[in-house]
């Protein structure tokens, strides 16, 4: 009943392996130089609002891979319409998936792995049709840890880019639009955040709602993210160190969306409903906005703040941001109802990271959040309805597609989805995408179904146990209650047999046949029989087989129609051992042995184990021990992974002396006990010499002192000692860091007229 062993929904830190690749359009654009400088700082934004507290879960988004096309590449094709530029940038960015690294290491092609690719474009994409139109991000919803799936394509317009890429990873991680298929952004509800269909003056882009933040948890509880578990090795890439707003100012964001002759305009940074909007000058000269805030770091001015930058869509003093606060969790609340009143149902009890609540970029707490336990185990009243069957019936009584039914589960797909075959006809469709909490994954298996996913039970009826049915169907048994009998049944046939085959059939001590039998061959299939489930098989390229975990409660003949060469029928049962006696009077037998005899030769000798027994017929077959062992032996195990991948390491591998002493038993002893030559344990490997390496001297002060500036430094191709200078050219242009960063300490004063001293009057009477 209650108090039994828990499952859990855990907060994990998730790392997301991020490949960005920018196309030709993007560069034409921005230019070579500036735009790895500019992707990076859209890409930290990103991260930020993947770090906020309100997705509830901590996941890193890292930029591993960072490809700048300058030309068009062989099968992917980037133009205006959506759906099939994302198609072919899925599969484009597939067959460049490295998979020599998982994360952990930098893979000796030297080409970082990504668990999600994220394509930005200057071309206006639409959706089904290959002209410009208002969409921004495309993405398949829950692809993440998908490799052809976990993708998305962006439109550039600017810093607010950002927005759309992270929205459209929340795709990814399963979010529907705040609004479709939730109460999120309804009225009466709270507002729409990032996943809001279009960002208006009403939304909040800085955070997520509580339907994202449910759908992502729910992802990454079901198993969808295991792919995000590792967290990878940090890449050379140069990320600004100031706010956007800072490096970038208002004109020149206004410039990102509406080109080169674009700035900011009369309105400047405004407040438009709650947030501060950027106004820019259009072409035709008008002052225009798309509800996109200024980025963080620009700078403002309010009627209570002369000089003020942008936090998250408000209007703050300049070199302030908001106290951070990391996040703790609070108590645990009771346990809730259970999900069924028999057979076994589950729990459930939660916690919320709110004592305190992390504000202001503070940490969201890690650990459990919502664990489960088992509840009512005993098993039904005999004649009780099956609970997915009884799921499917209540449905009878819903019209489906104009028309009523009677419905009957069916589990061939999603074991925990609601899926019910029409009763009389050869369809089924998916009536709920999850059963009850406690619904059994299989009808003859113990596992059940916990938010949609398959959770393992134990044969003693509890979530996560892990006891286990032994050969003699007792759960924790050691075998030791049942007997096993098999044999190989080669009776042959006479010569001259033609159209030769070979069936098996199954039926009663009577002449009923439940599989096959009056000359008629059953389809593979499973047949609950006998109190038990016979499983069928017949493959195309192996003997066909019948298999049934019993027990079964009536006596069944098993019957072979050969009419071909028989090569030999595998048969293979257990027994229930029948014990003489009764209570205390009850007669146990068992296997004794003497000890070990002398080794009878020095190396590869044999020694012999003398059994006694009471009666061969009640002892157990498997506790009689091997009578024959080697004696002194190397033991020789795999070589470990080299040490270096190039400049030479050392791999080892552990040479133990070892005599077997039981059936699964070895002892470790001295060296000297084995005779022959000790195999070796440590050589070297990776010889050859590494590669030349890009090495990066300081950067240099941001020139000019105010105003968009840049920083510069000298990057040399050294020897992996650092002991030698080669030419550049001996190195990878590829993965070149940058010489020159865009830079900013703040903006210059305005003009203004400064007086001289005054000249002598040259002016005589």
């Amino acid at each position: 009943m209650g108090g039994h062993r828990q499952r859990r929904s855990v907060s994990s830190e998730r790392f997301v392996e991020t490949l960005v690749v920018a196309d030709k359009m993007m560069v034409g654009y921005h230019g070579r130089k500036d735009i790895e400088h500019y992707i990076l700082s859209v890409m930290n934004i990103v991260a930020k609002l993947y770090r906020d507290a309100s997705l509830g879960n901590v996941v890193n988004i890292i930029v591993t891979r960072l490809i700048v096309l300058t030309e068009d590449q062989p099968n992917l094709e980037i133009n205006h319409h959506a759906d099939k530029s994302l198609d072919s940038f899925c599969k484009w960015q597939k067959s460049i998936l490295s998979h020599q690294g998982d994360g952990n290491s930098i893979p000796e092609n030297g080409i970082a792995h990504h668990d999600n690719a994220v394509l930005i474009t200057r071309y206006d994409i639409c959706t089904y049709k290959n002209k410009p139109c208002g969409t921004l991000g495309l993405a398949s919803v829950a692809g993440m840890c998908e490799p052809e799936r976990s993708c998305s394509i962006n439109e550039d317009i600017g810093l607010g880019s950002a927005f759309t890429i992270a929205h459209e990873i929340g795709h990814n991680f399963g979010m529907n639009h705040d609004g479709i298929g939730n109460s999120c952004g309804t009225k009466g509800h709270e507002t729409a955040k990032l996943m809001a269909a279009h960002i208006t003056a009403n939304t909040n882009p800085f955070s997520w709602s509580a339907c994202s933040k449910d759908y992502i948890t729910s992802f990454l509880d079901s198993g969808r993210g295991t792919c995000l578990d590792n967290e990878p090795l940090k890449r050379d890439f140069l990320y600004p160190t100031v706010a956007p707003g800072q490096v970038y100012d208002a004109d020149e964001q206004c410039r990102f969306q509406y080109g080169a002759s674009s700035r900011q305009c009369k309105y400047g940074v405004r407040r438009l409903q709650d947030t501060i909007m950027l106004w820019c000058l259009s072409k035709s000269n008008r002052c225009v906005t798309n509800s996109i805030p200024a980025a963080e770091g620009t700078l403002c001015q309010t009627s209570t703040i002369e000089k003020g930058w942008c936090y998250q869509g408000e209007c703050v003093a300049f070199g302030t941001w908001p106290q951070s606060v990391d996040g703790s969790w609070g108590p645990w609340t009771s346990w809730g109802e259970c999900s069924r009143t028999c057979g076994g149902g589950v729990s459930s009890s939660m916690r919320h990271c709110d004592s305190p609540a992390p504000t202001g970029g503070g940490k969201y707490c890690l650990g459990e959040r919502k664990r489960y336990r088992s509840c009512n185990t005993d098993a039904c009243p005999a004649g009780s309805r099956d609970f997915r069957e009884k799921q499917c019936a209540d449905f009878d009584n819903m019209s489906f597609r104009g028309k009523y039914y009677n419905w009957k589960p069916y589990t061939g797909v999603k074991p925990c989805a609601l899926n019910c075959l029409a009763e009389g006809y050869n369809f089924y469709t998916e009536r709920s995408p999850a059963v009850i909490d406690g619904t059994r994954c299989q009808a003859d298996s113990l596992d059940i179904c916990i938010n949609g996913e398959c959770k393992h039970v134990g044969c003693d009826n509890i979530l996560g146990s892990d006891a286990k049915e032994d050969r003699c169907r007792v759960c924790g048994g050691d075998g030791s209650t049942c007997e096993v009998t098999e044999g190989l049944f080669n009776d042959s046939l006479p010569r001259g047999g033609q159209e030769l085959s070979l069936v098996t059939a199954l039926k009663s001590e009577g002449d009923d046949y439940y599989i096959n039998g009056a000359w008629t061959i059953d389809w593979p299939r499973k047949f609950d029989i006998a109190g038990t489930a016979f499983h069928y098989k017949r493959p195309t390229d192996e003997p066909e087989s019948l298999e049934a975990l019993g027990a079964t409660i009536e006596k069944l003949v098993v019957m072979v129609l050969l009419q071909e060469q028989n090569f030999g029928i595998h048969y293979k049962f257990n027994v229930p051992i029948q014990r003489t006696g009764s209570g205390d009077n009850e007669v146990g037998f068992s296997w004794h042995h003497l000890p070990w005899s002398e080794c009878s030769a020095t190396c590869a000798g044999v020694v012999r184990n003398h059994l006694w027994m009471e009666n061969f017929h009640f002892c157990i077959k498997k506790y009689i021990l091997d009578p024959v062992y080697l004696c002194f032996r190397w033991f020789i195990g795999d070589w470990s992974e080299c040490g270096k991948t190039c400049d030479g390491g050392v791999r080892t591998r552990t040479v133990l002396c070892i005599r077997k002493i039981g059936p699964a038993e070895e002892e470790t002893l001295e060296d000297s006990h084995c005779l022959t030559h000790r195999p070796i344990e440590q050589e070297s490997c990776n010889n050859q010499s590494c590669p030349p390496q890009w090495v990066t001297l300081d950067w240099s002060e941001c020139t000019p002192k105010c105003g968009p500036g840049f920083k510069h430094r000298i990057v040399l191709c050294k020897s992996s000692d650092l002991t030698k200078t080669f030419p550049p050219a001996l190195c990878s242009d590829h993965n070149k860091p940058p010489v020159r960063i865009r830079c900013s300490l703040g903006r210059c004063p305005p003009p203004r007229w400064i007086p001289g001293e005054w000249g002598q009057n040259l002016q005589t009477a």
